[in-house]
């Protein structure tokens, strides 16, 4: 290992968290294309040129046909994500707006790279966004919400003399305070006393609600912090519930980006699979549909069943990149922001931060992924392979353990369970663990997430790809 290099990777990882604890950075980044109206390609249909679900690049979002007709006159709203997040932050708010009668098409998400310095090129792609929902819209103004380093964008909206006036509703969302906002538009303020990751939380002149012990990731994604967010967008109007109801018919789409840039993964192959929920096997050899992504990573849609869970195979992402098995619980409801992240390429920064983790035919790589909450020692409990990652090491409240990569981390083929501390693993979201899991034999890898079970199978990392279970 370079230890220079993991220096100065480590040394700019720590810059670009002090940049995003304070709000103020987003960064341009993948290509977010306004004009996007590439169809989303079902290879498994020869006549699927189903182009009616692309609308611009950041709206990944269309109507469920099946439900009562929702509202088309609720004012449309743009949500932007955190740092190494993407806008599947959302999903669960979207569904429950669309549970309250919002036409999915009226949500739309923004996405960018987390992990560079220069927000020109995102706030350029921000205004457009904007400009484009207006004008398809039909209306004058938006509702915005931005989480943590979105909340950097939202800010910067706000005080924009020609952009703010188009902004009818701010939610700042576990985003840093302010003793002077901008005052373009009322502003909600979700914050937590114990998010861990912000300091100054309070922001002058805003309708400010404290979650009280909800963690930074659940100030954007809980049914309180929805609950909030509806109330604010809908002058004080109770939302009719805060459950994602589920709907009678369950149409899923997404994107491939890679993970922390965001980098859209054109013409990736992604395969759908029902598996066993206990074993992770597929219950059939062929796949239940197959999408190739347009330009902008778009895939879908696909027609899903209830109580069915699911894994999505990616692959062609890249000369070099590894393919991604995602293992997902079962879908309720039409989710148009079905994420899938593949692992970034080793030249980039984000690819340093993973430079430790060894991609070899011998052994597995796991990721577990809690999608909408971190795991905290004391309040949730986690095992792989029935050994207990809520350690108050790994899960401490200060970590917000997001992900966790599962892997040999000093390539003894045996399994510590401790944290992997080095460098850039060191910080808030990612962490490691050392876990061997060999891949000589196929077999099952159970992870039970506060009594959940996900089970993933024990791929070969560097021919057959990594497994990501990820819990909603």
């Amino acid at each position: 290992m370079n230890v220079q290099r993991w220096s100065m990777a480590a040394l700019v990882l720590a810059l670009l968290l002090a940049f995003y604890t304070m709000g103020t950075i987003a960064c341009g980044g993948g290509d977010d294309d306004d004009d996007d109206d590439a169809s989303d390609d079902d290879v498994d249909d020869d006549d699927s040129d189903d182009d009616s679900d692309d609308d611009t690049a950041d709206d990944d979002t269309g109507d469920d046909d099946t439900e009562p007709p929702c509202d088309e006159t609720t004012r449309p709203m743009i949500l932007m994500h955190g740092y190494l997040a993407a806008s599947d932050t959302y999903a669960n708010t979207s569904m429950r707006f669309a549970s309250n009668g919002y036409c999915l098409d009226r949500i739309w998400t923004f996405d960018y790279d987390t992990l560079a310095f220069l927000p020109t090129q995102n706030r350029l792609a921000l205004r457009n966004l904007i400009d484009d929902v207006l004008e398809e819209t039909g209306v004058d103004q938006i509702d915005l919400a931005g989480h943590s380093m979105g909340g950097g964008y939202g800010f910067y909206i706000l005080e924009d003399e020609d952009y703010g006036p188009k902004i009818a509703h701010y939610a700042h969302i576990a985003s840093s305070g302010s003793d002077d906002p901008p005052d373009a538009a009322p502003i909600l303020n979700l914050y937590s006393e114990a998010d861990t990751i912000i300091d100054d939380k309070v922001v002058a002149g805003a309708t400010n609600v404290d979650l009280m012990d909800q963690d930074h990731y659940q100030v954007a994604t809980s049914p309180e912090a929805f609950e909030e967010m509806y109330k604010f967008f809908n002058d004080g109007e109770e939302p009719a519930t805060t459950d994602i109801v589920p709907s009678s018919t369950i149409e899923l789409s997404g994107r491939v980006l890679s993970l922390g840039a965001n980098e859209p993964q054109a013409d990736a192959i992604v395969k759908i699979y029902a598996v066993n929920p206990d074993t992770g096997e597929r219950l059939a050899e062929k796949a239940l549909a197959e999408f190739h992504s347009d330009e902008n990573g778009y895939f879908g849609p696909y027609d899903a069943e209830p109580n069915t869970y699911y894994e999505f195979h990616v692959s062609n992402v890249g000369e070099d990149g590894l393919s991604v098995h995602y293992y997902r619980e079962p879908f309720v409801r039409s989710n148009d922001l079905v994420y899938l992240r593949t692992l970034p390429p080793e030249d980039t920064f984000a690819g340093k931060l993973l430079e430790d983790v060894e991609f070899a035919d011998d052994h597995a790589v796991v990721v577990s992924f809690t999608a909408n909450q971190a795991l905290v020692y004391e309040r949730d409990t986690f095992t792989i392979d029935g050994h207990d990652m809520a350690t108050e090491d790994i899960a401490a409240p200060e970590n917000t353990t997001i992900a966790i990569f599962y892997f040999d981390t000093d390539g003894d083929k045996e399994s510590s369970y401790e944290r992997y501390n080095k460098l850039v693993w060191n910080s808030p979201f990612l962490q490691g663990v050392d876990h061997y899991i060999d891949a000589s034999t196929p077999r099952a890898i159970p992870l039970v997430f506060n009594g959940r079970q996900l089970t993933v199978r024990n791929w070969k990392s560097k021919s057959q790809g990594v497994s990501i279970a990820v819990f909603d």
